[in-house]
């Protein structure tokens, strides 16, 4: 890897750590990560899973409140439904970045959990109820609805995804114009690395690029008791409990069977746990199972089997057909699980190249063939959607850790994390329209931002607005000349001082500058008055609506060299190997007493000599570098009178006093203007 790009790795690897878990363990050597949103100390639960407040995380925002767990819960051990984290703020995200440990391209169960118990502190659009966006990396994830009071369980939305990069990006959107949404709140978070030999996980790399997996449902059939969800657990012995934490269901529909002999795993890889395996839901006749799904997306699912009835011993005692079909779809297979892997041993079914679901319920069909002596048994189930298209790459990265650098360096803009652009913007922020997104407009007037303004800024490079009016920004104006397509540049009512940059004259798409209420010192640069000159630019300086008489002469003055010269404001330079503002190549000739080189050579060639001298002469004076030796206008419309007067082999004794002159000033701004 060259230097440089092991620097800016580096570099991004640092922004991330300032502004993510950076403070949140791992639990019990599986890489476990498990954020209490809302919670103020860490704690192992009655599962030893070990939870990390979020108030240590850097740049959290939000409320706290605390609520009543929900009633399985047993309340002598802590638990992270005990406390909500909700966002009453009005930024479009709010967001929880992973980076601990994160290893690009592996697969990772994420899942955030919502409980708020009777209500929620704080008020919704529609009475008792809630709604608001999830969302992964750049892209939105699900919608999480609760109506409330909740009376069972929390809500859990699950995920299995692949990390694109060394972190993982989770955030709901917020309570603002550009979202539409509820106030957002929180119960938990958590991460869990997964096998890449999971099933699912071969479907995905397989079959859909990689693209991340909504659970569905995970159901534990023939459980005997409807709280009895199973999950890790640090407490028991290995294979009793779910080495990725995945929760399982508890189903008591139907005829329960059950053993408590040990089974045996004949599906290495996907490792469900012995309980799960123990009980059964079986009927004489037929099981069917629905769910209820989004259409138009492909959906994939395990079915998982263990013979656990000690009468049947042979192989054609229990066969039954099970199809899985919706309204355009169907399939068939033919199960014979003892004969498939014996009694007490694990059997997995599944559709390797899933199964595309066109209708809102997807069906699961399982009948006793008519040579069987026993009908249907299935111990668990699994059906994941997958997203419908490939994760968004978001924000060009460069652009992304500007951002970061940006926010990190204004204390109360280090709230913002996740993509800039997608798949909504910052508030303060507007986006291109391209698959990746750059910035092309930067609002952060009134944000009561202070210090000096960041460097960072010159690296947005399609950047067209820059506003940081209405601050208490101090120091001086930094390096923007990299900025080449900005037209508004906006620092009105700050605090910086120093010079004006003269690079910002050389800004080639600039339009407006805004530069009123400063302490700035020191002239305008003249290339900035050359583009006042010709209207390219509308200088703001000063907070009164009366211009500054000087910046009018000088642009007058410019007006006069293009009058004499037939040539722009910025022309080449006598080498012709560059641009120089027009008054200075002008003197270059002059110096020499080369006065025809710079006339226009479509001028009158009867031109009297000692008029077009005077022209330059009153030319050079009000571009002068020092506004206080530039002539008053009054003073510029006696010079030109007498400069025609010559034209019209007037003597200066014919003059027209100044009083009486035809020529006003308004009439000489015109021209300026």
């Amino acid at each position: 890897m060259e230097a440089g790009a092991l620097a800016t790795r580096l570099c991004v690897a640092i922004a991330l750590c300032l502004v993510s878990l950076n403070c949140v363990r791992t639990d019990n050597g599986l890489g476990f990560v498990s954020i209490d949103c809302g919670g103020n100390a860490s704690y192992s639960d009655a599962n030893d899973i070990l939870w990390s407040p979020d108030g240590a995380i850097t740049g959290i925002d939000g409320v706290v409140s605390s609520v009543s767990p929900p009633a399985y819960v047993n309340t002598s051990n802590q638990t992270p439904l005990s406390s909500i984290r909700f966002f009453p703020g009005n930024q479009s995200k709010y967001c929880y970045v992973f980076n601990q440990g994160i290893v690009q391209g592996r697969a990772y169960l994420v899942r955030a959990s919502f409980w708020a118990g009777s209500k929620l502190p704080y008020p919704t659009k529609a009475e008792n109820s809630v709604s608001f966006k999830l969302l992964i990396y750049a892209d939105e994830w699900d919608t999480v609805s609760i109506t409330f009071p909740q009376t069972s369980r929390e809500i859990d939305k699950e995920i299995y995804v692949f990390a694109l990069r060394e972190n993982i990006e989770v955030c709901l959107s917020g309570h603002s114009a550009i979202t539409d949404s509820d106030v957002p709140f929180i119960s938990s978070l958590v991460l869990r690395p997964l096998s890449n030999s999971l099933q699912p996980i071969s479907f995905s790399v397989n079959y859909q690029n990689s693209r991340p997996l909504m659970t569905v449902s995970r159901i534990n059939y023939g459980a005997r008791d409807p709280s009895d969800y199973l999950r890790y657990s640090g407490t028991q012995q290995v294979g009793y409990s779910d080495i990725y934490d995945r929760i399982w269901e508890a189903d008591t529909d139907g005829t329960l069977v059950f053993t408590n002999q040990s089974i045996v795993s004949n599906v290495t890889t996907d490792e469900v746990p012995i309980p799960v395996m123990q009980t059964a839901r079986s009927d004489a006749e037929s099981i069917n199972l629905q769910f209820q799904v989004t259409p138009q997306s492909w959906y994939f699912y395990c079915a998982y089997y263990a013979e656990l009835d000690p009468h049947v011993i042979a192989s054609g005692q229990r066969i039954f057909d099970s199809v899985v079909s919706n309204k355009t779809t169907q399939i068939s297979e033919t199960y014979d699980i003892f004969g498939a892997s014996g009694q007490y041993s694990t059997f997995l079914a599944y559709q390797k190249s899933g199964i595309y679901v066109d209708t809102p319920a997807l069906n699961f069909d399982m009948k006793k063939t008519t040579m069987s002596l026993n009908g249907p048994l299935i111990n668990a189930f699994e059906v994941f959607m997958t997203f419908d298209k490939d994760l968004s790459l978001g924000t060009i990265d460069v652009e992304v850790l500007v951002v970061k650098n940006i926010s990190n360096s204004f204390g109360n803009l280090s709230t913002w994390r996740g993509d800039p652009c997608l798949p909504y913007p910052y508030n303060w922020v507007v986006c291109s329209s391209e698959e990746r997104p750059s910035i092309t407009e930067i609002h952060l007037e009134n944000q009561d931002l202070s210090g000096d303004i960041p460097s960072y800024f010159n690296s947005l490079g399609k950047l067209t607005v820059l506003s940081l009016a209405s601050n208490k920004l101090t120091g001086t104006i930094p390096d923007l000349s990299s900025l080449l397509k900005l037209t508004f540049l906006d620092l009105h009512h700050n605090n910086l001082s120093g010079t004006i940059p003269s690079f910002l004259g050389k800004l080639p798409a600039i339009k407006e500058l805004d530069l009123r209420n400063n302490n700035f010192s020191g002239a305008i640069p003249q290339e900035l008055l050359a583009k006042v000159s010709t209207s390219e630019l509308d200088l703001r300086f000063i907070e009164s609506e009366v211009p500054d008489p000087s910046i009018d002469v000088y642009a007058f003055g410019v007006v006069l060299f293009e009058i004499v010269t037939g040539k722009k404001p910025i022309t080449q330079n006598v080498t012709g190997d560059g641009h120089v503002l027009l008054a200075e190549w002008a003197k270059w000739y002059i110096d020499r007493s080369q006065l025809a080189a710079i006339i226009d050579p479509r001028m009158s060639t009867d031109l009297n000599e000692s008029s077009v001298w005077m022209v330059v002469d009153l030319a050079f004076t009000c571009v002068d570098k020092n506004k206080n030796d530039r002539p008053n206008m009054s003073t510029i419309k006696q010079q030109l009178r007498i400069a025609l007067s010559f034209e019209d082999k007037e003597t200066p004794s014919n003059i027209v006093p100044s009083d009486d002159v035809e020529m006003h000033d308004q009439e000489l701004l015109a021209i300026v203007r």
